[in-house]
């Protein structure tokens, strides 16, 4: 499962990995996956944007990545989670972090790293 808001970078990444050999179900909206995950989802791996609608949540009451992480870890403690962001450090709650940059192919790369550790 790959949650990120900035659809350009998510369906790079998403249709990169799906070149891979890897399923991947993208959601390009925190709600929607919180949705299926709510419903049963079956993933193995999540990867999702921690800062996911983070600045205007108060304000559209979307979910974000922390709600996102949260419920991951409640209904699937056994699915790791890789967090996405620009700021450069671990994120609470995940087992692997990727810093968002605008070199697609490093991020990718790193990515891979991650979903190769962790399955």
């Amino acid at each position: 499962m790959l949650v990120d808001d900035w659809e350009i970078q998510g369906e790079y990444l998403s249709d990169n990995l799906r070149e891979k050999g890897f399923e991947v179900v993208y959601f390009s909206n925190g709600d929607k996956a919180y949705q299926e995950i709510e419903d049963g989802l079956v993933y193995d791996i999540a990867i999702i944007d921690y800062s996911l609608h983070r600045m205007f949540r108060e304000r559209i009451g979307q979910k974000d990545g922390r709600d996102l992480i949260d419920l991951s870890k409640k209904n699937n403690p056994h699915v790791k989670i890789i967090g996405m962001s620009a700021y450069g450090i671990p994120i609470k709650g995940c087992d692997g972090h990727v810093e968002k940059i605008l070199n697609h192919d490093k991020e990718l790369e790193s990515l891979l790293m991650l979903i190769e550790l962790h399955l």
